[in-house]
């Protein structure tokens, strides 16, 4: 069975409403994208579905950031935005959930030059509790109104603060 139709049958497997929202934004998608990178993208949704409680709702929320980030990204920082947000999901759900959620907002006020270092912030504050997950998630759905006042070089400081109350 060629990876295509098996990514399909098995995103259809999943709530609906996660796998509308991966069509509507792969229609979308194959008006820019080769063959080829958006079955990579396909896939990449479907590993973030994986096992845990929250995990359709991630991958549902990558499929929807997806939609409005291929305006801004091409698709190899694309596919990099969601390999990211993959990595999150391995710690915590609700972090890589609130990533994915916040980063079309994010990426009109930030450089996406900056995306590693802003991901690798949020993820600094989580340390496995859930006043950690809470805190780290909270950075990345602030970080666009954040950034309206700040530059990114003072939020990487305010995160750095943040990280050392934290520990207290």
């Amino acid at each position: 069975m060629p990876h295509e139709q098996y990514t399909e049958e098995e995103l259809g497997n999943l709530p609906s409403s996660l796998y509308d929202q991966y069509r509507r934004t792969r229609k979308i998608l194959e008006l820019q994208w080769p063959q080829d990178e958006i079955e990579k993208w396909a896939r990449q949704g479907l590993s973030i579905s994986g096992p845990g409680g929250r995990a359709w709702e991630a991958a549902q929320e990558y499929f929807k950031a997806s939609q409005r980030l291929c305006k801004t990204l091409n698709h190899q920082q694309l596919l990099q935005w969601g390999e990211i947000g993959g990595e999150l999901s391995k710690d915590s759900k609700s972090q890589s959930l609130a990533y994915f959620r916040s980063s079309p907002a994010t990426l009109v006020v930030m450089d996406p030059k900056d995306l590693m270092r802003w991901t690798q912030l949020g993820q600094s504050l989580y340390n496995g509790t859930w006043k950690s997950s809470q805190l780290s998630e909270t950075f990345f759905t602030t970080t666009p109104a954040l950034l309206d006042h700040l530059n990114f070089k003072e939020l990487d400081d305010f995160a750095q603060l943040l990280l050392t109350l934290s520990k207290r």
